[in-house]
C-alpha cells in the first residue's frame, strides 16, 4: 500500500488494550477494502474519522457480550493486554490472557 492512496476499511478484526505512560489505549487491527488479511495494520482510535468511527462501533456493538456490560468508551473497566478477536462473522471471541470465550453474534454485517 503507498502513501498516495485513499484507504477504506472494510471491518475490524481485533481490538486491544494497551498501555503507555500510566494511560490505557485501545489499537485496532484494520481489514481494508480491496486488501486481504497480509495487508491489515494496527491503528490509533484517532485513525478512523467520518464513516470510519461506524466501524468501531459496530464492532464493539457485536463485542457487547463479552464486555460483561462494560462501555468499551471507558478504559478503567478494561485491563492492560485484553483483547477481542473477530474470529468470523458470526462468532466474537474475547481472550483475555489464557482464556478463551466464544459468543455467537448475529450473522448481519
Amino acid at each position: 500500500m503507498s502513501d498516495e492512496e485513499t484507504y477504506e476499511v472494510e471491518k475490524i478484526v481485533r481490538a486491544k488494550v494497551l498501555e503507555k505512560e500510566g494511560r490505557l489505549f485501545w489499537r485496532f487491527l484494520v481489514r481494508w477494502k480491496g486488501y486481504d488479511a497480509d495487508d491489515d495494520t494496527w491503528e490509533a482510535i484517532d485513525a478512523f474519522v467520518g464513516s470510519g468511527v461506524e466501524h468501531v462501533n459496530e464492532f464493539f456493538r457485536r463485542a457487547s457480550a463479552n464486555c460483561g456490560g462494560r462501555d468499551w468508551r471507558n478504559l478503567d473497566l478494561f485491563q492492560v493486554g485484553e483483547e477481542f478477536v473477530l474470529v468470523s462473522s458470526v462468532e466474537l471471541t474475547a481472550v483475555i490472557g489464557r482464556y478463551t470465550t466464544v459468543v455467537p453474534v448475529s450473522r448481519a454485517m
